[in-house]
């Protein structure tokens, strides 16, 4: 390459180009404001080219290497985490739809905070599964209790309503003679009517009377324990006042 001035009057430096392997730089050299001569270097841009190569092929095998790294490192994250985590949730997902509280998460074992999670869903699950037990045996045994107490008490009420008979039919007996017998008087003509004789023969009727009822009635509470409940509109104003009623008349004269 012949090195002719290149540079122009009033360039400081410059630089051409030979093909791709040279490159010429050009500067002026000014002395006390004097332009006194130019210097040019002449550069061979082989070796670069040849080094930018082997830095670029160097670039691309560390991104290459880089790539299988972030690969293998995705793949094992993503076997350690990802997949205990999809398997928890999926096991959650069927406790939830099932009620089984007897599926377990499987555990990928060691003391990272993912077993520790899996450890703890498994234990939780077991706490619930001996809870439902529990009450379950609570429930059997709380059945079989009321189904004991409710036999007691069908035999208690049989028993009650043997008991109201035999004392009725007992009770009967002796009432129906007292009746009889104050009835018998009543009407014998012996005893003059309207005195006091014939009003306490009255008050004998109408005592076997109401003890007639009394047994009635006791008979009708002894089956009300095995019939069925029949409900209708009840007066107790009209209760209440014939209660009184009774009262004030078996009362008479007496200061209550």
């Amino acid at each position: 390459i012949t090195l002719s001035p290149r540079l122009a009057h009033n360039e400081v430096s410059g630089y051409w180009s030979f093909g791709d392997q040279q490159i010429l730089f050009g500067r002026q050299i000014v002395s006390q404001g004097q332009v006194t001569g130019s210097v040019y270097i002449l550069a061979e841009t082989t070796d670069v080219a040849y080094r930018a190569r082997q830095f670029g092929l160097l670039s691309a095998g560390i991104l290459i290497i880089c790539f299988i790294v972030a690969l293998l490192a995705t793949s094992t994250i993503r076997k350690l985490i990802s997949r205990p985590l999809t398997a928890l949730a999926r096991t959650a997902m069927v406790v939830s739809r099932e009620k089984n509280y007897s599926i377990r998460a499987e555990s990928p074992g060691g003391s990272d905070e993912l077993s520790l999670l899996i450890t703890s869903f498994n234990g939780m699950l077991e706490q619930i599964q001996q809870r439902d037990v529990a009450l379950e045996e609570s429930r059997r045994s709380l059945e079989q209790k009321v189904q004991e107490r409710t036999s007691e008490l069908q035999a208690a009420n049989q028993e009650l309503e043997a008991f109201s008979y035999s004392v009725a039919l007992d009770l009967r007996g002796p009432l129906q003679q007292i009746a009889n017998l104050a009835y018998l008087l009543q009407n014998s003509g012996e005893i003059p009517q309207g005195g006091d004789s014939s009003k306490l023969t009255s008050k004998v009727i109408d005592g076997t009377r109401k003890m007639s009822t009394l047994i009635d009635d006791l008979l009708n509470l002894s089956r009300a324990a095995s019939s069925p409940l029949h409900y209708r509109p009840l007066d107790l104003s009209r209760m209440a006042g014939s209660i009184l009623e009774r009262f004030m008349a078996e009362k008479g004269d007496r200061n209550v």
